[in-house]
């Protein structure tokens, strides 16, 4: 269970980038929720931003499930499947939900109850001309979302924690992407000298910088699973 160090590190600043995007929409619907709740408490029933709020967050929330899966097996020689997505806690609706939300505009989200998000119907798809049915769950969509990602988090910890034992991963300095960027149609650039002069700074440093930015990364990676696991453990038992 290695990574695949050619020419991937690159997709660790990705990976990144997606599991902080999944944190942010599941902070999205456990605020949303909150406040669904504390507007139940208060008698506020015409509120509908915090439902909308964890419809919405809901659904980009299950997009990235297959972004994050995607993205670590470009890194990863044991791939993460489906499968193994499925088999975590509440991981069979939230395949089912993200596929339905995806592909068929199904909200899932869909009824409320002392204050409280459900999913309040099974979910129904027709898939190559037959009829698949995902049962709902019986917890609140919040308990739901925190309960699927705390595993999620896990998985993805022990799949790259035990990758990074094995393997020692670079960065990889790539001058006409860095160049590329410097020569951005809203920028003025730079002037051409001040250029070389920086490209054969990074060039003369570039072993360094790459050993550097991949042990980085990976460390950045470790550290916010980590904290994404640990929310979602501190709000499941607030």
């Amino acid at each position: 269970m290695i990574v695949n160090p050619q020419g991937k590190s690159f997709f660790l600043g990705y990976l990144i980038s997606k599991v902080n995007e999944n944190r942010f929409f599941l902070e999205m619907v456990v605020d949303g929720c909150d406040d669904g709740e504390r507007n139940y408490r208060k008698g506020l029933t015409s509120n509908e931003a915090p439902y909308n709020q964890v419809v919405y967050g809901f659904s980009a929330l299950g997009n990235t499930i297959q972004s994050i899966k995607d993205c670590s097996n470009e890194m990863l020689l044991s791939k993460i499947t489906w499968g193994d997505i499925k088999n975590l806690k509440c991981g069979r609706f939230m395949y089912g939900a993200r596929n339905a939300m995806t592909h068929d505009g199904n909200p899932v989200v869909n009824c409320c109850i002392n204050g409280k998000c459900y999913a309040g119907l099974d979910i129904e798809r027709i898939y190559d001309g037959k009829i698949i049915k995902i049962e709902r769950p019986s917890e609140d969509i919040k308990h739901v979302c925190l309960s699927f990602v705390k595993e999620f988090s896990n998985l993805l910890l022990k799949r790259f924690s035990d990758a990074f034992k094995e393997v020692k991963i670079r960065g990889e300095l790539n001058i006409d992407m860095i160049e590329q960027a410097l020569h951005h149609p809203m920028s003025r650039g730079l002037d051409s000298i001040v250029l070389d002069q920086l490209k054969a700074e990074l060039l003369a440093q570039k072993d360094v910088i790459e050993e550097k930015v991949g042990q980085t990364k990976m460390d950045e990676l470790i550290k916010i699973l980590h904290s994404l696991k640990g929310y979602c453990e501190d709000r499941l038992t607030a």
